[in-house]
């Protein structure tokens, strides 16, 4: 028999009676489901009845008073909810009705997802952050703000890709929506969910044509010739992995870093070639670009032939040299004359700009043989061959 005075756990649904006085073998099949004990009463081990004289206060969820140390002040709840066990007291008949007690709805965070803009549809990019589910399992979730049509969300969180949403990076970088859940207990609180668009790589770079680039034929090797660079709509025509010289480039004399850098690798020769048309290309996730041509001109120095590292000598054995006006002229060959002190001579005769230089003379053994002039300068500057 349920006893006033004492407490029970019963479980019930909303509506149901639990009346002082009723037989617990009246209860057995409507309340003893799913393991509720209605036998377990207020008393200790020995069966004795609990003295409450000794009890302070007993409390129940929510800091609810069930008991303050006097039979006269038992409680100031004002319903009782279904699944918890009370301190109640009552004349024999008197009723105590389970009724739906007060439920906290769901607590969200603040989520912060991303994506990349070609994700396949139906994927789950993450999940919002619960952070309490409440007292009743979360029924749904809803998505608002524009642009939340391109996504949905289960009663889990799990944000999903629509079949028909275009995420595009050029277009759409961030999306500011807001999320509520809801449970028997009503809507949870309203959060910020940002989802982040990374960027695919979709276009193929657009290069620059750079103006023409002159360089002297005795530039080092090494150095950095012309730069390229891009200029595309968006980020992704601008962006490049990779550089290649697909033609153009004689004698290997070029090459090209991923960086768009172009830098000498072998000597240029302006006798040789005096104008490269390069063919330049590059690439990045979504492909190859076109071709743009990089035309470089050489330009010609002032350099004594190779080899020609001899002066000339006269018939006394000394080296043959003269000044005229501001330069000084001398003449150099490519193999050392032998000093014999030769009878004959050869004369030559330097015209400079226009004018002809004083007479040089030099063993006639050069006959046969070529001669440079160099013309230097009040330096000692070399400058004409």
């Amino acid at each position: 028999t349920l006893q006033a005075g004492y407490g029970y756990w019963v479980k019930g649904e909303v509506g149901t009676n639990f009346e002082s006085g009723q037989t617990t073998k009246g209860l057995i099949q409507p309340l003893m489901r799913e393991g509720w004990n209605l036998m377990a009463s207020c008393e200790d081990v020995n069966r004795e009845d609990i003295d409450m004289s000794v009890i302070n206060e007993i409390q129940s969820q929510g800091g609810k008073t069930l008991y303050s140390g006097a039979w006269e002040a038992y409680s100031n709840l004002d319903m009782l909810v279904s699944g918890y066990g009370y301190w109640v007291d009552g004349n024999q008949g008197v009723s105590w009705r389970a009724k739906q007690g007060p439920m906290v709805p769901p607590t969200l965070a603040d989520t912060t997802l991303s994506v990349i803009e070609d994700v396949v549809a139906g994927t789950i990019i993450g999940t919002i952050t619960i952070t309490n589910q409440g007292d009743d399992a979360i029924s749904a979730i809803t998505l608002s703000g524009v642009g939340s049509e391109k996504f949905s969300i289960n009663s889990t969180g799990n944000i999903i890709v629509n079949s028909n949403a275009t995420l595009d990076y050029e277009t759409t970088q961030t999306y500011n929506l807001t999320a509520i859940a809801t449970n028997g207990a009503g809507n949870s609180n309203s959060i910020k969910v940002t989802i982040t668009v990374t960027n695919a790589i979709d276009n193929v770079p657009v290069l620059e044509t750079p103006t023409n680039t002159i360089v002297a034929e005795d530039i080092s090797v090494g150095s950095t010739v012309v730069t390229m660079t891009t200029n595309g709509a968006n980020s992704d025509e601008n962006s490049v992995d990779s550089y290649a010289i697909v033609g153009g480039n004689t004698n290997n004399i070029f090459t090209i870093s991923n960086t768009g850098v172009i830098s000498i690798v072998n000597p240029l020769d302006y006798e040789t070639l005096t104008n490269y048309t390069l063919q330049v290309q590059a690439t990045n996730g979504a492909g190859n670009s076109e071709i743009v041509n990089v035309e470089i001109t050489v330009t010609d120095i002032v350099d004594i032939p190779v080899g020609f590292n001899y002066q000339t000598i006269n018939n006394d054995g000394e080296a043959v040299e003269t000044t005229f006006g501001n330069y000084t002229i001398k003449l150099l060959t490519n193999y050392e004359e032998a000093n014999d002190l030769q009878l004959n001579h050869v004369g030559v005769v330097v015209n400079l700009n226009g004018n002809n230089a004083p007479l040089l003379s030099i063993q006639s053994s050069y006959i046969g043989h070529q001669i440079a002039v160099g013309i230097y300068d009040n330096n000692g500057e070399l400058v004409g061959v």
